[in-house]
């Protein structure tokens, strides 16, 4: 369980790195090309004597399967981006929480992990609990093409699922090659797209970009280390809801948010919802 409080507290810090950013960046694209130099550099660090292309088993698997998640990375964010301009901030974010679903899901249904009823409870707690910390009344902004929400709810989670998919079928001595190829091609496809823009790239994007680069790497290298001893099932759900409630806890005390009841409940919801799915 360590590993996954660890994955907790990295997902936990970049979005509080990312809140203390918004008023000094100006250039997201650049910013998150930052992000993945970083965690290109650590990825190629941590893989130790392991060659880039070693002649292991599985090395096209991995180096497949590792592109389409770098790829996925930015295509998540992308969709995150349009879905906020012509669905709301609110509607946005919570169906990007609930991709949260799709490793679930997938843990149940194709590597057949089957949680106790207990932890299905938790589950469901857990799902009520994000929405009701998204929503509150009259926050749901008016949009149209309500069915890109949707698309992105399997896109998030298929990017999650990418994860799973590795630690059950490839070559855990390639772990670490898999995040230098997903978090490279991202960069690649970030260096693309910034060059594209033709955005000014200022000191702050790269600076905030270089510190998120840190924990966005030990966020994917520690959920790795979950999936070791937790089940999938419930890694997925308690590291949602476990970000969902360190990121509550921080805004207030590093940003002075109000809390308002709805919230307050849904965090106790939380809370019961961590408690069940760690029976």
């Amino acid at each position: 369980m360590f590993a996954l409080f660890m994955r907790i507290a990295s997902s936990t810090a970049i979005t509080l790195i990312m809140r203390f950013s918004d008023k000094r960046t100006s250039n997201n694209m650049a910013m998150f090309m930052a992000n993945y130099a970083v965690c290109s550099l650590l990825s190629y660090y941590y893989m130790g004597g392991v060659p880039i292309f070693a002649s292991e088993p599985g090395i096209g698997f991995t180096l497949g399967i590792g592109a389409i998640s770098g790829i996925w990375y930015l295509v998540g964010f992308l969709f995150m981006q349009w879905n906020m301009r012509e669905n709301g901030v609110v509607l946005s974010s919570t169906f990007n929480r609930l991709g949260v679903l799709v490793p679930t899901i997938m843990a149940m249904v194709v590597f057949k992990e089957s949680p106790k009823m207990v932890q299905i409870i938790g589950i469901l707690i857990a799902l009520v609990a994000i929405v009701m910390m998204q929503f509150e009344k009259d926050s749901v902004d008016a949009g149209g093409k309500k069915i890109w929400l949707v698309v992105m709810l399997l896109s998030s989670g298929f990017c999650d699922s990418l994860t799973n998919i590795y630690d059950k079928v490839g070559n855990p001595v390639l772990k670490d090659n898999y995040l230098l190829y997903t978090f490279f091609v991202a960069l690649i496809c970030a260096t693309i797209l910034t060059i594209k823009e033709k955005n000014k790239i200022s000191k702050w994007d790269l600076f905030y970009g270089f510190i998120i680069g840190v924990p966005n790497y030990f966020s994917s290298k520690f959920m790795f280390d979950a999936l070791k001893t937790v089940p999938a099932v419930i890694a997925y759900p308690v590291s949602s809801v476990g970000t969902i409630l360190a990121i509550s806890v921080g805004s207030v005390i590093l940003f002075k948010e109000k809390v308002s009841n709805q919230k307050k409940f849904a965090l106790v919801l939380v809370m019961a919802a961590m408690a069940l799915l760690n029976l």
